[in-house]
C-alpha cells in the first residue's frame, strides 16, 4: 500500500477574522511541516503560492473598492441630474407663444371641416379609379 507524501504532514491551521467592508478581511496562515522526504521544498512552493494569492487578493480588493467608489460617484451624479431635471420641470412655465382667439364662428369651422372631408373623399375616389385603370392595362 502506497501512502501519499502529504500523509505525514501535520494539519494546517487557518484562522479567519473578518471586519467591515471598509477594511479587508485578514487571514493568518501557519503551516507546520516535517522536514522529511523533501517536504521542505513543497512547503516553500506553498508559501510562494500563498504569497502570490495574497497579492492577487489585495489587488482585487483595491480594484473592487475603486469600482465601488466609481459606482457611488455615478449614482450621486445621476441623482443630481434627476433632481435638476425635476426642478427644471417644476419651475418652467409652458411656452405657449402667441394665441389669438379664432375669429370664425363654430358654424364656419364645421363647414370648413365638412369641405375638407369631401375633398379627401374625392381624392381617395380618384386614387382608386387610377389604380383600377393601371390594373387593367
Amino acid at each position: 500500500r502506497k501512502t501519499s507524501a502529504y500523509s505525514s504532514l501535520e494539519p494546517c491551521f487557518i484562522s479567519l477574522t473578518e471586519k467591515t467592508f471598509s477594511s479587508p478581511p485578514t487571514r493568518t496562515i501557519s503551516l507546520k511541516i516535517r522536514k522529511e522526504d523533501g517536504l521542505d521544498e513543497d512547503a516553500a512552493t506553498l508559501k510562494k503560492k500563498i504569497g502570490v494569492l495574497q497579492e492577487e487578493k489585495s489587488k482585487l480588493k483595491k480594484t473592487l473598492n475603486e469600482l465601488y467608489g466609481e459606482l457611488d460617484q455615478q449614482q450621486r451624479l445621476n441623482n443630481a441630474l434627476a433632481q435638476r431635471n425635476a426642478n427644471r420641470e417644476i419651475n418652467s412655465e409652458p411656452n405657449l407663444g402667441h394665441h389669438c382667439p379664432d375669429p370664425r364662428t363654430k358654424s364656419e369651422i364645421e363647414i370648413l371641416k365638412k369641405q375638407h372631408m369631401e375633398e379627401i373623399k374625392r381624392k381617395n375616389y380618384d386614387i382608386r379609379k387610377l389604380k383600377q385603370e393601371l390594373a387593367e392595362v
